[in-house]
C-alpha cells in the first residue's frame, strides 16, 4: 500500500491492502467518513469523495475527481 504526502483519510474508512500489485492514494487525496477503497486501486492526486460511497477493486482514478456520497434520511415523511 501507498500512502502519498498530504493524504486525509477520515473515520470509519477503509483502504485494502492489494494482492498482487498496489493500492495507491496519491498526494494530496481527501477521503471523507465511510469510504470504502478496495485492493488494488490507484488514485491519483487531488481527489476528493463525500461520506459513504464504495470504491470497487482495481478502480483507477484520474486527478481532480470528486465522487459523491450515499445520501440517506431516516425520518418518515407526512405529506400534507
Amino acid at each position: 500500500m501507498v500512502i502519498e504526502d498530504d493524504v486525509e483519510i477520515g473515520a470509519n474508512s477503509t483502504v485494502d491492502r492489494a494482492t498482487l500489485d498496489a493500492t495507491v492514494i496519491g498526494r494530496g487525496t481527501k477521503i471523507d467518513n465511510l469510504v470504502m477503497v478496495a485492493h488494488n486501486c490507484t488514485i491519483a492526486s487531488t481527489p476528493s469523495s463525500s461520506p459513504r460511497p464504495g470504491i470497487s477493486g482495481s478502480t483507477t482514478l484520474g486527478n481532480y475527481v470528486t465522487i459523491a456520497g450515499a445520501g440517506g434520511d431516516g425520518g418518515p415523511y407526512h405529506h400534507r
